[in-house]
């Protein structure tokens, strides 16, 4: 089982991000409130083979989707 290790930075926020993982079927399988506007994060490890999309969220405004490929 591997994870991913998402980087991040999104200076502009006015409120924390949020990162946001669904899979295709638009569920959310990981959300989790950052500490900060920049850094890294660690996730999947426990998710199944298949493509997720991750998305920083803050307040009503979204960043750009990135797909996640686990195999």
């Amino acid at each position: 089982n591997s994870n991913f290790l998402v980087q991040y930075a999104w200076e502009a926020a006015k409120e924390m991000p949020v990162l946001e993982v669904r899979n295709l079927l638009g569920q959310v399988v990981f959300t989790e409130k950052l500490s900060s506007k920049s850094g890294a994060i660690s996730c999947g490890n426990d998710w199944i083979p298949g493509v997720y999309l991750a998305v920083l969220r803050s307040g009503s405004t979204q960043g750009t989707p990135v797909k996640l490929v686990k195999q």
